[in-house]
Protein backbone atom coordinates (compact mmCIF):
# COMPACT_ATOMS: atom_id res chain seq x y z
CA UNK A 1 0.00 0.00 0.00
CA UNK A 2 1.40 3.38 -1.04
CA UNK A 3 0.05 6.58 0.53
CA UNK A 4 0.45 9.94 -1.23
CA UNK A 5 -0.40 13.03 0.82
CA UNK A 6 -0.83 16.48 -0.74
CA UNK A 7 -0.19 18.90 2.11
CA UNK A 8 1.30 22.22 3.20
CA UNK A 9 3.07 20.44 6.09
CA UNK A 10 4.81 17.29 4.79
CA UNK A 11 7.05 17.06 7.86
CA UNK A 12 3.98 16.57 10.08
CA UNK A 13 2.88 13.61 7.97
CA UNK A 14 6.36 12.07 7.69
CA UNK A 15 7.27 12.43 11.37
CA UNK A 16 3.98 10.98 12.63
CA UNK A 17 3.52 8.17 10.11
CA UNK A 18 7.15 7.13 10.50
CA UNK A 19 6.66 5.96 14.10
CA UNK A 20 5.21 2.86 15.79
CA UNK A 21 3.36 0.27 13.73
CA UNK A 22 3.19 2.37 10.55
CA UNK A 23 6.89 3.14 10.85
CA UNK A 24 7.63 -0.60 10.96
CA UNK A 25 5.43 -1.05 7.91
CA UNK A 26 7.55 1.51 6.05
CA UNK A 27 10.77 -0.26 7.02
CA UNK A 28 9.52 -3.68 5.92
CA UNK A 29 8.21 -2.30 2.63
CA UNK A 30 4.58 -3.23 3.29
CA UNK A 31 3.77 0.49 3.33
CA UNK A 32 5.16 3.41 1.38
CA UNK A 33 4.70 7.14 2.03
CA UNK A 34 5.03 10.03 -0.42
CA UNK A 35 4.36 13.39 1.23
CA UNK A 36 4.01 16.11 -1.43
CA UNK A 37 4.43 19.78 -0.47
CA UNK A 38 1.82 21.78 -2.38
CA UNK A 39 4.00 24.90 -2.00
CA UNK A 40 6.63 23.31 -4.29
CA UNK A 41 4.17 23.77 -7.16
CA UNK A 42 3.50 27.48 -6.63
CA UNK A 43 4.37 29.80 -9.55
CA UNK A 44 5.93 32.54 -7.42
CA UNK A 45 9.28 32.84 -5.64
CA UNK A 46 7.68 33.04 -2.19
CA UNK A 47 5.83 29.72 -2.71
CA UNK A 48 2.54 31.39 -1.86
CA UNK A 49 -0.44 29.12 -2.61
CA UNK A 50 -3.35 30.98 -0.98
CA UNK A 51 -5.39 34.06 -1.84
CA UNK A 52 -8.50 35.95 -0.75
CA UNK A 53 -11.86 34.33 -1.58
CA UNK A 54 -14.05 35.75 -4.33
CA UNK A 55 -17.15 37.34 -2.84
CA UNK A 56 -15.30 38.51 0.26
CA UNK A 57 -15.21 36.97 3.69
CA UNK A 58 -12.65 36.04 6.33
CA UNK A 59 -9.59 33.91 5.75
CA UNK A 60 -7.77 32.64 2.69
CA UNK A 61 -8.40 29.90 0.13
CA UNK A 62 -5.79 27.53 -1.33
CA UNK A 63 -5.59 28.13 -5.07
CA UNK A 64 -6.48 25.48 -7.63
CA UNK A 65 -3.36 25.46 -9.83
CA UNK A 66 -0.69 24.40 -7.28
CA UNK A 67 -2.98 21.66 -5.99
CA UNK A 68 -3.61 20.43 -9.52
CA UNK A 69 0.11 20.41 -10.35
CA UNK A 70 0.87 18.49 -7.15
CA UNK A 71 -1.79 15.94 -8.04
CA UNK A 72 -0.44 15.64 -11.59
CA UNK A 73 3.01 14.81 -10.24
CA UNK A 74 1.53 11.99 -8.19
CA UNK A 75 -0.74 10.64 -10.92
CA UNK A 76 2.22 10.26 -13.30
CA UNK A 77 3.94 7.93 -10.82
CA UNK A 78 0.90 5.64 -10.41
CA UNK A 79 0.20 2.58 -12.55
CA UNK A 80 -3.49 3.55 -12.72
CA UNK A 81 -5.55 6.56 -11.66
CA UNK A 82 -5.64 6.44 -7.82
CA UNK A 83 -8.52 7.35 -5.56
CA UNK A 84 -8.15 10.90 -4.24
CA UNK A 85 -9.60 11.46 -0.78
CA UNK A 86 -10.34 15.01 0.26
CA UNK A 87 -10.41 15.30 4.03
CA UNK A 88 -13.43 17.48 4.89
CA UNK A 89 -16.23 17.67 7.51
CA UNK A 90 -18.64 17.69 4.56
CA UNK A 91 -17.76 14.14 3.48
CA UNK A 92 -19.10 10.71 4.37
CA UNK A 93 -18.14 9.54 7.85
CA UNK A 94 -15.04 7.36 8.01
CA UNK A 95 -15.87 3.89 9.35
CA UNK A 96 -14.15 0.54 9.80
CA UNK A 97 -16.07 -0.73 6.79
CA UNK A 98 -14.67 2.09 4.64
CA UNK A 99 -11.17 1.42 6.04
CA UNK A 100 -11.46 -2.22 4.94
CA UNK A 101 -12.56 -1.14 1.48
CA UNK A 102 -9.73 1.38 1.07
CA UNK A 103 -7.15 -1.12 2.35
CA UNK A 104 -7.72 -3.15 -0.83
CA UNK A 105 -6.39 -0.31 -2.99
CA UNK A 106 -2.76 -0.33 -4.12
CA UNK A 107 -2.36 3.47 -3.88
CA UNK A 108 -4.33 6.23 -2.16
CA UNK A 109 -4.00 10.00 -2.39
CA UNK A 110 -5.05 12.19 0.57
CA UNK A 111 -5.61 15.90 -0.07
CA UNK A 112 -5.30 18.02 3.09
CA UNK A 113 -6.94 21.43 3.16
CA UNK A 114 -6.03 24.46 5.28
CA UNK A 115 -7.28 27.99 5.95
CA UNK A 116 -10.85 28.33 4.61
CA UNK A 117 -10.48 25.41 2.23
CA UNK A 118 -9.46 24.71 -1.37
CA UNK A 119 -10.75 26.22 -4.61
CA UNK A 120 -13.85 24.18 -5.50
CA UNK A 121 -12.88 23.86 -9.15
CA UNK A 122 -9.84 21.66 -8.50
CA UNK A 123 -11.85 19.51 -6.10
CA UNK A 124 -14.38 18.87 -8.86
CA UNK A 125 -11.52 17.94 -11.18
CA UNK A 126 -9.51 15.46 -9.10
CA UNK A 127 -11.35 14.30 -5.95
CA UNK A 128 -13.06 10.88 -5.97
CA UNK A 129 -14.03 10.64 -2.26
CA UNK A 130 -15.02 13.24 0.32
CA UNK A 131 -14.42 11.80 3.81
CA UNK A 132 -14.81 13.12 7.37
CA UNK A 133 -13.61 11.70 10.69
CA UNK A 134 -16.32 13.51 12.65
CA UNK A 135 -18.50 16.57 13.05
CA UNK A 136 -15.91 19.06 14.25
CA UNK A 137 -13.37 21.43 12.71
CA UNK A 138 -9.58 21.00 12.80
CA UNK A 139 -6.88 23.49 11.81
CA UNK A 140 -6.05 21.38 8.78
CA UNK A 141 -6.63 18.01 7.18
CA UNK A 142 -3.32 16.43 8.18
CA UNK A 143 -4.43 14.95 11.51
CA UNK A 144 -7.61 13.56 9.98
CA UNK A 145 -5.62 12.04 7.10
CA UNK A 146 -3.23 10.41 9.57
CA UNK A 147 -6.15 8.91 11.49
CA UNK A 148 -7.50 7.32 8.33
CA UNK A 149 -4.08 6.21 7.11
CA UNK A 150 -3.40 4.48 10.43
CA UNK A 151 -6.74 2.64 10.36
CA UNK A 152 -6.16 1.56 6.75
CA UNK A 153 -2.51 0.59 7.22
CA UNK A 154 -3.22 -1.88 10.02
CA UNK A 155 -5.47 -3.84 7.63
CA UNK A 156 -2.73 -4.26 5.01
CA UNK A 157 -1.42 -7.87 5.16
CA UNK A 158 1.94 -8.13 6.90
CA UNK A 159 1.81 -4.74 8.67
CA UNK A 160 0.71 -6.06 12.07
CA UNK A 161 2.97 -8.52 13.93
CA UNK A 162 -0.09 -10.54 14.92
CA UNK A 163 -2.09 -11.13 11.75
CA UNK A 164 -5.22 -11.94 13.74
CA UNK A 165 -5.28 -8.81 15.90
CA UNK A 166 -6.91 -6.71 13.17
CA UNK A 167 -9.86 -9.11 13.15
CA UNK A 168 -10.58 -9.29 16.87
CA UNK A 169 -10.87 -5.70 18.05
CA UNK A 170 -13.38 -2.86 18.22
CA UNK A 171 -16.06 -2.99 15.51
CA UNK A 172 -15.27 -6.58 14.51
CA UNK A 173 -18.57 -8.25 13.60
CA UNK A 174 -20.44 -5.11 14.77
CA UNK A 175 -19.24 -5.52 18.37
CA UNK A 176 -17.08 -3.23 20.48
CA UNK A 177 -13.96 -4.75 21.97
CA UNK A 178 -14.13 -6.48 25.34
CA UNK A 179 -12.22 -5.12 28.42
CA UNK A 180 -8.48 -5.92 28.57
CA UNK A 181 -6.32 -6.62 31.65
CA UNK A 182 -2.64 -7.23 32.42
CA UNK A 183 -0.44 -7.69 35.53
CA UNK A 184 -0.79 -7.25 38.48
CA UNK A 185 -3.86 -9.34 39.33
CA UNK A 186 -4.99 -6.74 41.86
CA UNK A 187 -4.53 -3.01 41.29
CA UNK A 188 -6.03 -0.33 43.57
CA UNK A 189 -8.16 -3.06 45.08
CA UNK A 190 -9.58 -4.07 41.71
CA UNK A 191 -9.30 -7.76 40.78
CA UNK A 192 -8.83 -9.14 37.28
CA UNK A 193 -12.01 -11.11 36.39
CA UNK A 194 -11.65 -14.72 37.53
CA UNK A 195 -12.65 -16.05 34.09
CA UNK A 196 -9.34 -14.75 32.71
CA UNK A 197 -7.25 -16.48 35.38
CA UNK A 198 -8.42 -20.07 34.95
CA UNK A 199 -6.06 -20.92 32.11
CA UNK A 200 -9.05 -22.22 30.16
CA UNK A 201 -9.07 -20.43 26.80
CA UNK A 202 -12.70 -21.32 26.08
CA UNK A 203 -13.82 -19.85 29.40
CA UNK A 204 -11.90 -16.66 28.65
CA UNK A 205 -13.28 -16.52 25.12
CA UNK A 206 -16.87 -16.92 26.30
CA UNK A 207 -16.40 -14.19 28.93
CA UNK A 208 -14.94 -11.82 26.35
CA UNK A 209 -17.85 -12.39 24.00
CA UNK A 210 -20.36 -11.71 26.79
CA UNK A 211 -18.54 -8.51 27.72
CA UNK A 212 -18.35 -7.37 24.11
CA UNK A 213 -22.09 -7.88 23.72
CA UNK A 214 -22.85 -6.12 26.99
CA UNK A 215 -20.58 -3.17 26.22
CA UNK A 216 -22.00 -2.76 22.70
CA UNK A 217 -25.59 -2.97 23.95
CA UNK A 218 -24.92 -0.27 26.55
CA UNK A 219 -22.66 2.09 24.61
CA UNK A 220 -23.63 1.60 20.97
CA UNK A 221 -27.20 0.30 20.64
CA UNK A 222 -27.05 1.03 16.89
CA UNK A 223 -24.14 -1.40 16.49
CA UNK A 224 -25.82 -3.95 18.73
CA UNK A 225 -28.92 -3.89 16.54
CA UNK A 226 -26.74 -4.68 13.51
CA UNK A 227 -25.01 -7.45 15.48
CA UNK A 228 -28.38 -9.05 16.30
CA UNK A 229 -29.35 -8.85 12.64
CA UNK A 230 -26.15 -10.63 11.61
CA UNK A 231 -26.66 -13.27 14.29
CA UNK A 232 -30.18 -13.96 13.02
CA UNK A 233 -28.81 -14.23 9.50
CA UNK A 234 -26.09 -16.68 10.57
CA UNK A 235 -28.66 -18.81 12.39
CA UNK A 236 -30.76 -18.97 9.23
CA UNK A 237 -27.76 -19.94 7.07
CA UNK A 238 -26.63 -22.59 9.58
CA UNK A 239 -29.76 -24.62 8.79
CA UNK A 240 -27.84 -25.71 5.63
CA UNK A 241 -24.30 -24.93 6.70
CA UNK A 242 -22.51 -27.14 4.16
CA UNK A 243 -24.21 -25.28 1.31
CA UNK A 244 -23.75 -21.84 2.87
CA UNK A 245 -20.27 -22.09 4.40
CA UNK A 246 -18.91 -19.38 2.09
CA UNK A 247 -21.53 -16.92 3.36
CA UNK A 248 -21.06 -17.96 7.00
CA UNK A 249 -17.28 -17.47 6.78
CA UNK A 250 -17.73 -14.14 5.03
CA UNK A 251 -19.89 -12.90 7.93
CA UNK A 252 -17.59 -14.41 10.57
CA UNK A 253 -14.50 -12.71 9.18
CA UNK A 254 -16.32 -9.39 8.68
CA UNK A 255 -15.37 -9.45 4.98
CA UNK A 256 -19.00 -9.75 3.94
CA UNK A 257 -21.42 -6.85 4.14
CA UNK A 258 -25.02 -7.87 4.78
CA UNK A 259 -26.86 -6.13 1.94
CA UNK A 260 -30.23 -7.87 2.29
CA UNK A 261 -31.68 -10.14 4.94
CA UNK A 262 -35.12 -11.62 5.43
CA UNK A 263 -36.47 -15.10 5.98
CA UNK A 264 -36.89 -15.61 2.23
CA UNK A 265 -33.43 -14.50 1.10
CA UNK A 266 -29.93 -13.22 1.96
CA UNK A 267 -27.46 -11.15 -0.08
CA UNK A 268 -23.83 -10.45 0.86
CA UNK A 269 -21.22 -8.25 -0.84
CA UNK A 270 -17.48 -8.18 -0.20
CA UNK A 271 -16.78 -4.63 -1.41
CA UNK A 272 -14.60 -5.89 -4.29
CA UNK A 273 -17.34 -6.86 -6.70
CA UNK A 274 -18.02 -10.27 -5.17
CA UNK A 275 -21.61 -11.15 -4.23
CA UNK A 276 -23.33 -14.23 -2.85
CA UNK A 277 -27.07 -14.89 -2.60
CA UNK A 278 -29.43 -17.55 -1.31
CA UNK A 279 -33.22 -17.53 -1.59
CA UNK A 280 -36.29 -19.61 -0.88
CA UNK A 281 -38.49 -18.40 -3.74
CA UNK A 282 -37.87 -16.86 -7.20
CA UNK A 283 -39.70 -13.56 -6.55
CA UNK A 284 -37.38 -12.59 -3.69
CA UNK A 285 -34.44 -13.74 -5.78
CA UNK A 286 -35.29 -11.33 -8.57
CA UNK A 287 -35.57 -8.51 -6.03
CA UNK A 288 -32.09 -9.37 -4.70
CA UNK A 289 -30.58 -9.48 -8.18
CA UNK A 290 -32.09 -6.07 -8.90
CA UNK A 291 -30.22 -4.74 -5.86
CA UNK A 292 -26.93 -6.06 -7.21
CA UNK A 293 -27.52 -4.33 -10.55
CA UNK A 294 -27.81 -0.98 -8.77
CA UNK A 295 -24.35 -1.19 -7.16
CA UNK A 296 -21.88 0.98 -9.03
CA UNK A 297 -19.17 -1.67 -9.22
CA UNK A 298 -17.90 -4.25 -11.67
CA UNK A 299 -19.10 -7.72 -10.65
CA UNK A 300 -16.13 -10.08 -10.30
CA UNK A 301 -18.24 -13.07 -9.33
CA UNK A 302 -21.70 -14.01 -8.07
CA UNK A 303 -22.31 -17.16 -6.03
CA UNK A 304 -25.87 -18.45 -6.26
CA UNK A 305 -26.97 -21.21 -3.90
CA UNK A 306 -30.02 -22.19 -5.97
CA UNK A 307 -30.16 -23.03 -9.69
CA UNK A 308 -33.52 -21.29 -10.09
CA UNK A 309 -31.80 -17.88 -10.27
CA UNK A 310 -29.06 -18.66 -12.77
CA UNK A 311 -30.94 -17.70 -15.95
CA UNK A 312 -32.30 -14.50 -14.42
CA UNK A 313 -28.85 -13.48 -13.15
CA UNK A 314 -27.24 -14.05 -16.53
CA UNK A 315 -29.83 -11.95 -18.32
CA UNK A 316 -30.07 -9.16 -15.75
CA UNK A 317 -26.38 -8.80 -14.85
CA UNK A 318 -24.72 -9.88 -18.08
CA UNK A 319 -22.73 -12.69 -16.48
CA UNK A 320 -21.96 -15.14 -19.25
CA UNK A 321 -19.90 -17.82 -17.48
CA UNK A 322 -21.52 -20.24 -15.04
CA UNK A 323 -19.89 -23.19 -13.31
CA UNK A 324 -21.56 -25.62 -10.89
CA UNK A 325 -19.57 -26.77 -7.85
CA UNK A 326 -20.11 -29.13 -4.94
CA UNK A 327 -19.13 -27.45 -1.65
CA UNK A 328 -16.96 -29.52 0.72
CA UNK A 329 -16.43 -28.43 4.33
CA UNK A 330 -13.97 -29.60 6.98
CA UNK A 331 -16.38 -29.84 9.93
CA UNK A 332 -13.95 -31.20 12.55
CA UNK A 333 -12.22 -28.98 15.09
CA UNK A 334 -9.01 -30.99 15.34
CA UNK A 335 -6.25 -30.50 12.73
CA UNK A 336 -5.54 -32.99 9.97
CA UNK A 337 -2.64 -35.37 10.70
CA UNK A 338 0.71 -34.21 9.42
CA UNK A 339 1.82 -35.45 5.99
CA UNK A 340 5.33 -36.79 5.66
CA UNK A 341 7.40 -36.21 2.55
CA UNK A 342 6.67 -32.81 1.03
CA UNK A 343 6.86 -29.85 3.40
CA UNK A 344 4.07 -27.34 2.78
CA UNK A 345 3.83 -23.84 4.23
CA UNK A 346 2.24 -20.45 3.63
CA UNK A 347 4.35 -18.31 1.30
CA UNK A 348 4.28 -15.24 3.52
CA UNK A 349 6.35 -12.35 2.13
CA UNK A 350 8.17 -14.73 -0.26
CA UNK A 351 11.78 -13.91 -0.97
CA UNK A 352 12.80 -12.94 -4.49
CA UNK A 353 14.12 -16.43 -5.20
CA UNK A 354 10.81 -17.97 -4.14
CA UNK A 355 8.84 -15.51 -6.27
CA UNK A 356 10.91 -16.54 -9.28
CA UNK A 357 10.32 -20.21 -8.46
CA UNK A 358 6.58 -19.57 -8.19
CA UNK A 359 6.61 -17.79 -11.56
CA UNK A 360 8.51 -20.65 -13.18
CA UNK A 361 6.16 -23.27 -11.75
CA UNK A 362 3.08 -21.28 -12.77
CA UNK A 363 4.31 -21.06 -16.36
CA UNK A 364 4.44 -24.85 -16.47
CA UNK A 365 0.81 -25.16 -15.42
CA UNK A 366 -0.62 -24.06 -18.74
CA UNK A 367 -3.14 -21.95 -16.79
CA UNK A 368 -4.71 -19.15 -18.79
CA UNK A 369 -3.39 -15.63 -18.18
CA UNK A 370 -6.33 -14.64 -15.93
CA UNK A 371 -5.69 -17.65 -13.67
CA UNK A 372 -1.99 -16.81 -13.39
CA UNK A 373 -2.76 -13.17 -12.53
CA UNK A 374 -5.21 -14.36 -9.87
CA UNK A 375 -2.50 -16.54 -8.31
CA UNK A 376 -0.06 -13.65 -8.01
CA UNK A 377 -2.79 -11.45 -6.49
CA UNK A 378 -3.35 -14.20 -3.90
CA UNK A 379 0.41 -14.35 -3.33
CA UNK A 380 0.49 -10.64 -2.43
CA UNK A 381 -2.38 -11.19 0.01
CA UNK A 382 -0.67 -14.11 1.73
CA UNK A 383 -3.16 -16.68 0.40
CA UNK A 384 -0.81 -19.09 -1.39
CA UNK A 385 0.81 -22.22 0.05
CA UNK A 386 3.90 -23.81 -1.44
CA UNK A 387 5.09 -27.43 -1.18
CA UNK A 388 8.80 -28.19 -1.09
CA UNK A 389 10.82 -31.34 -1.69
CA UNK A 390 14.46 -30.94 -0.71
CA UNK A 391 14.08 -27.13 -0.79
CA UNK A 392 12.63 -27.21 -4.35
CA UNK A 393 9.18 -25.70 -4.94
CA UNK A 394 7.07 -28.51 -6.43
CA UNK A 395 3.45 -27.48 -5.81
CA UNK A 396 1.11 -24.55 -5.15
CA UNK A 397 -2.28 -24.03 -3.50
CA UNK A 398 -4.26 -20.81 -3.75
CA UNK A 399 -7.38 -19.52 -2.01
CA UNK A 400 -9.97 -17.57 -3.99
CA UNK A 401 -11.65 -14.24 -3.22
CA UNK A 402 -14.59 -16.02 -1.56
CA UNK A 403 -12.27 -17.85 0.87
CA UNK A 404 -12.53 -21.30 -0.75
CA UNK A 405 -9.61 -23.39 -1.91
CA UNK A 406 -9.12 -22.17 -5.47
CA UNK A 407 -6.59 -24.49 -7.11
CA UNK A 408 -3.87 -27.04 -6.39
CA UNK A 409 -1.07 -27.61 -8.85
CA UNK A 410 1.74 -30.14 -8.56
CA UNK A 411 4.54 -30.23 -11.12
CA UNK A 412 4.54 -33.28 -13.39
CA UNK A 413 7.72 -34.94 -12.02
CA UNK A 414 6.41 -34.84 -8.43
CA UNK A 415 2.86 -36.10 -8.81
CA UNK A 416 1.50 -39.12 -6.91
CA UNK A 417 3.92 -38.42 -4.07
CA UNK A 418 1.46 -36.89 -1.58
CA UNK A 419 2.30 -33.28 -2.49
CA UNK A 420 -1.34 -32.22 -3.04
CA UNK A 421 -2.37 -33.82 0.24
CA UNK A 422 0.45 -32.02 2.07
CA UNK A 423 -0.64 -28.69 0.55
CA UNK A 424 -4.29 -29.02 1.52
CA UNK A 425 -3.41 -30.35 4.98
CA UNK A 426 -1.26 -27.27 5.64
CA UNK A 427 -4.00 -24.98 4.33
CA UNK A 428 -6.77 -26.63 6.43
CA UNK A 429 -4.68 -26.57 9.61
CA UNK A 430 -3.63 -22.97 8.99
CA UNK A 431 -7.26 -21.83 8.76
CA UNK A 432 -8.26 -23.86 11.82
CA UNK A 433 -5.52 -22.11 13.76
CA UNK A 434 -7.16 -18.79 12.91
CA UNK A 435 -10.60 -20.01 13.98
CA UNK A 436 -11.84 -20.22 10.38
CA UNK A 437 -13.76 -23.08 8.78
CA UNK A 438 -12.01 -24.50 5.64
CA UNK A 439 -14.22 -25.13 2.61
CA UNK A 440 -13.52 -26.27 -0.94
CA UNK A 441 -15.50 -25.99 -4.18
CA UNK A 442 -15.09 -28.97 -6.52
CA UNK A 443 -16.54 -28.96 -10.03
CA UNK A 444 -19.76 -30.94 -10.12
CA UNK A 445 -18.43 -33.49 -12.63
CA UNK A 446 -14.99 -33.94 -11.06
CA UNK A 447 -15.34 -37.36 -9.42
CA UNK A 448 -11.59 -37.64 -8.73
CA UNK A 449 -11.49 -34.25 -6.97
CA UNK A 450 -14.56 -35.09 -4.90
CA UNK A 451 -13.10 -38.45 -3.86
CA UNK A 452 -9.88 -36.68 -2.82
CA UNK A 453 -11.77 -34.26 -0.56
CA UNK A 454 -13.71 -37.11 1.04
CA UNK A 455 -10.44 -38.96 1.70
CA UNK A 456 -9.23 -35.94 3.68
CA UNK A 457 -12.39 -36.01 5.80
CA UNK A 458 -14.32 -33.11 4.26
CA UNK A 459 -18.12 -33.36 4.09
CA UNK A 460 -20.00 -32.69 0.83
CA UNK A 461 -23.15 -30.62 0.44
CA UNK A 462 -26.07 -32.47 -1.13
CA UNK A 463 -26.78 -29.39 -3.23
CA UNK A 464 -24.46 -27.56 -5.67
CA UNK A 465 -23.65 -23.87 -5.86
CA UNK A 466 -23.35 -21.87 -9.07
CA UNK A 467 -20.54 -19.36 -9.61
CA UNK A 468 -21.18 -16.74 -12.30
CA UNK A 469 -18.59 -14.35 -13.68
Amino acid sequence: MRFHVLTLFPELIENTFGTSMTGRGLKTGKLALHAVNIRDFADNRHHKVDDAPYGGGAGLVIQAEPVYRAWESVEKSCAKAPRVIYVTPQGQTFTQELAQKLAREEELVFLCGHYEGIDERVLEEIVTDYVSIGDYVLTGGELAALVMMDAIARLVPGVLHNEESAEFESFHNSLLEYPQYSRPEVWHGKQVPKELLTGNHKTAQNWRMEQAQKRTRERRPDLYEEYQRRQACEKQLMARKLLHMDMLESLRSDKGRLLHFEEEGVLLGDGRGGFSATVKNPSVGEEILEKISKYNTAITFLVLHQKLLVDTAQKLLGLSTCQAYIPFVYTQNHPLPRCYGAQARLLRNPALGEREAVAELVLRTGWEKKKRESLFTCLERGQVYGAFLEEELVGLLSQNQAGALDAIYVGEPWRRRGVGRALETAWVNGLLGKGARPFVWVEEGDAVGQAFQKSLGLCASKEPIFVLS
